[in-house]
């Protein structure tokens, strides 16, 4: 394969906006993230907040190398300053660059730069079954308590309490142990980096308290070295969660402290159903046509076709719809394949 020139133009492009945050930009800043990738394979997966303070230029220099964080304390998120430092050796493991480019006032933009190969089709026999989702618990409703920082506290609650769970939020270590004497919770996750009272200190507190002997003490942190998980079981703690805390993890400690037998989503059904007309296509030379506009990112321009198209033949509507919807919603690698030729 053939390296990937510094500037080069993807192809396709497609752009979502999760609900993210950059150390590097201000820590409610939403980001946009695109994946492109050319004919050839080249990928180019870019990070950009939409509004955030920058990295100054004498920062840019070190903001990879570990244990590094740009920016006041006032705007660092929490962590110990290695995702950068990480995230560029895996890419270089991979054989891709890391580069990043920022104006002062405006943001910061990441861009990965990787070879990839083109994922081929699953087939149905070796394609997995969809993850069971889990709707509740059986039994009564429990109890949780949280002392995090904000943005973990709203992520917790928002994952617990549609599940059913009571989920008690504490802003610092005074407020989690008056409010666990108080409510009793059947579990308590503790944040051992909040600056007034470690979740380690608050769990050796609580295990001096009989009354509160058996409760479930989960550690949380975004330190992960045997250390740090070493002072949480020294602490009480029953379990330790990495952050950023994954679903998967987080019911799983809370299925093993509290013995939940989980509910799930009961499996979509398929029902029969009649066996649809044939579909009308355009011509090869149409197509071709549609696909160059696709492949390059034209988007409106392809809109703009399809309507034409449309108006010219209404038995291609069905057909239309369908293209539309792919353009629409930027799910470029389905429309390309949609609009290729047929072998």
């Amino acid at each position: 394969m053939s390296s990937i020139s510094p500037g080069s133009r993807p192809a396709r492009w497609s752009s979502s906006r999760p609900r993210s945050t950059s150390r590097h930009c201000c820590k409610a800043s939403p980001i946009f993230a695109g994946c492109a990738r050319s004919r050839r394979g080249s990928c180019f997966i870019t990070c950009q907040p939409r509004a955030g303070p920058g990295i100054p230029p004498d920062d840019l220099a070190r903001i990879f190398d570990p244990f590094e964080q740009a920016g006041d304390r006032g705007t660092r998120a929490e962590g110990a300053g290695l995702g950068l430092s990480i995230s560029r050796k895996i890419v270089e493991q991979m054989g891709g660059r890391i580069d990043v480019a920022s104006t002062l006032g405006e943001g910061s933009t990441f861009t990965v730069a990787l070879r990839l190969p083109v994922a081929r089709e699953k087939t149905s026999a070796s394609e997995p079954g969809p993850a069971e989702v889990i709707t509740g618990y059986e039994g009564a409703r429990r109890r949780v308590l949280v002392d995090d920082n904000e943005g973990n506290r709203a992520f917790l609650r928002d994952a617990l309490g549609p599940l059913g769970f009571e989920v008690a939020l504490a802003e610092d270590g005074a407020q989690a142990l008056a409010r666990i004497e108080a409510q009793r919770p059947d579990l308590v996750i503790l944040d051992l980096a909040l600056p007034d009272l470690p979740g380690d200190e608050i769990a050796r507190r609580l295990r001096r308290l009989p009354a509160l002997a058996g409760l479930p003490l989960v550690a949380s942190s975004a330190s992960v070295d045997e250390a740090q998980q070493q002072r949480a079981k020294d602490a009480g703690c029953d379990a330790f969660l990495p952050k950023p805390v994954r679903l998967s993890a987080l019911f799983d400690v809370l299925a093993r402290r509290l013995a939940l037998t989980w509910i799930h989503a009961a499996p979509a059904t398929t029902e029969a159903e009649d066996e649809p007309a044939p579909r009308i296509e355009p011509t090869a030379e149409v197509l071709a046509r549609l696909l160059d506009l696709a492949e390059r990112g034209r988007i409106p321009e392809l809109l703009q076709e399809l309507q034409g198209i449309q108006a010219e033949d209404e038995r291609l509507a069905a057909w239309a719809g369908e293209v539309r919807a792919l353009a629409e919603a930027f799910r470029l690698h389905e429309l390309c394949a949609a609009l290729a030729p047929r072998v």
